[in-house]
């Protein structure tokens, strides 16, 4: 009988090891390597030749699989496909699995997104001011803006989806960019950014992102939606069921559950079919539709393979803001065989306007075109049947509005574009290293912020200030 041996696991407090298990960076690397020319981690000392996919238990498989960690690897060179789990347990003893990377990091696009760090994060923004709630949003508005390129316009009613206390509109009214939540949840910070807000944002968002959650505070992403799109219809639903059936969908002996929406599933009748393939709100869901279908244009062979990441027992690392497509890969078996081309968000933005030009053309020729006709044969000159029927300035079709595609395209009003001088600390003997070094520091951030009041109502404040301590 082969002997047993007992695996070791990660304590919860380990999770931060985890991540750094899942970058792929050998252990036996000496050192650490030099960023590259575009802001990216270079590859770990070694990686060519360990090529390890990130497990922390081990023992899954006896034959270790080489995977692309920071280098382009010629993938068919591969003939066989070995997958493996990567776990850690929290402090109940619950397994939290790692995604698998493997394949192009530039084979797949991030489609959405909802990350979370504590708002503590913020802090090094303010440099020795009196600080509030305020304060805070407006930071985390300039933050944002320095990463994606759009910040926050205003609160919006109620509390939002998430359970925080309040929550704020990102980006402009006529684009739906996303959402950020506020109050409560342990003093944490949500940000969820819808497709829109991805593909409007301003390039290279995900390496600044990245740089960002690598040092802001307890920095978890919760929900990360990684899309390729086979404009030609190279990939189909129909071929996702024969696939399955297959077995190529097939993690571990296990097959995922499969759904079928839509009407064209029984009747063809061009609406677009659409494909589930594992459980909706388990850690991973693969949706693959006729994206271009869905837009209207009944003769479009663009489908979208599309696979949701939750947090559901599953630590997303935040390089996949790197390297999307090498976890699109290592989602599924057949990964390997369908991703070898990058993806190019600006040619899914093209795709996109030209199906919602069309569209938008022909149901406006159906609803206006006989009456401009009218107009035309009682003689009324172009000019101004173009001025009876134009719309508002700025006001366009969804799917053609410039905003929707570029956070650049309009000029939007947002919060930090006010200004804020709060008060310099230092003018009361205090710094922001005084607080958080002492256990009462919010007793005495409280009476900072009575000194504040006190000076904007002009009353005497010298029985406020707070004395050094030795």
């Amino acid at each position: 009988m082969a002997k047993k041996h007992k695996k070791r696991v990660r304590d919860y407090s380990e999770i931060r090891h985890a991540e750094e298990a899942a970058k792929m960076k050998p252990a036996t690397a000496k050192m650490k390597p030099a960023a590259a020319a575009d802001g990216r981690p270079a590859a770990a000392a070694g990686a060519a030749g360990d090529n390890r996919p990130p497990r922390l238990t081990g023992g899954e498989q006896k034959t270790q699989r080489p995977l692309a960690g920071e280098q382009k690897i010629d993938w068919a060179a591969y003939q066989e496909s070995e997958y493996f789990k990567t776990f850690v347990t929290n402090q109940r003893g619950k397994l939290i699995e790692i995604p698998l990377r493997k394949g192009r990091e530039d084979g797949a696009l991030i489609d959405y997104l909802t990350f979370t760090f504590r708002r503590e994060s913020l802090i090094e923004y303010f440099k020795n001011r009196i600080i509030g709630d305020n304060e805070y949003i407006v930071v985390a508005s300039e933050m944002l803006q320095k990463i994606f390129g759009y910040g926050l316009t205003k609160k919006m009613p109620g509390k939002g989806k998430f359970f925080y206390q309040g929550y704020y509109q990102v980006g402009p009214d006529n684009a739906p960019y996303g959402t950020l939540h506020y109050g409560g949840q342990r003093d944490t910070v949500l940000v969820d950014l819808t497709g829109t807000g991805c593909q409007a944002a301003k390039p290279g968002w995900e390496v600044r992102l990245y740089q960002f959650l690598q040092v802001a505070i307890n920095a978890r992403i919760t929900r990360c939606d990684v899309a390729h799109d086979f404009f030609n219809g190279e990939y189909t639903p129909d071929q996702g069921i024969s696939d399955h059936a297959k077995g190529l969908y097939d993690n571990h002996n296990i097959r995922p559950k499969i759904e079928r929406r839509g009407t064209a599933w029984m009747n063809e009748d061009n609406t677009g079919k659409t494909l589930y393939i594992g459980r909706k709100g388990s850690s991973k869901l693969l949706r693959i539709y006729e994206k271009g279908k869905k837009f209207g244009d009944e003769n479009s062979p663009w489908v979208r393979f599309e696979v949701e990441f939750r947090k559901h027992d599953c630590l997303i690392p935040i390089d996949i803001l790197l390297y999307p497509g090498q976890y699109l890969t290592g989602a599924f078996p057949i990964g390997e065989q369908l991703f070898t081309t990058p993806a190019s968000r600006i040619e899914t933005k093209t795709q996109t306007v030209n199906l919602s030009f069309d569209q938008k053309e022909f149901h406006a020729k159906n609803q206006v075109g006989r009456f401009v006709r009218f107009l035309v044969d009682i003689g009324l000159p172009d000019k101004e049947i173009v001025k009876r029927l134009c719309g508002e300035e700025n006001k366009y079709p969804k799917g053609l509005d410039p905003s929707e595609y570029d956070c650049e395209a309009i000029k939007t009003y947002y919060l930090h574009d006010e200004g804020f001088k709060p008060l310099d600390i230092d003018q009361f003997k205090m710094t922001l290293d005084n607080y958080f070094l002492d256990d009462d520091y919010q007793d005495r951030l409280s009476n900072a912020h009575r000194v504040a009041e006190a000076l904007v109502n002009q009353q005497d404040y010298e029985h406020f200030f707070i004395q050094e301590r030795n």
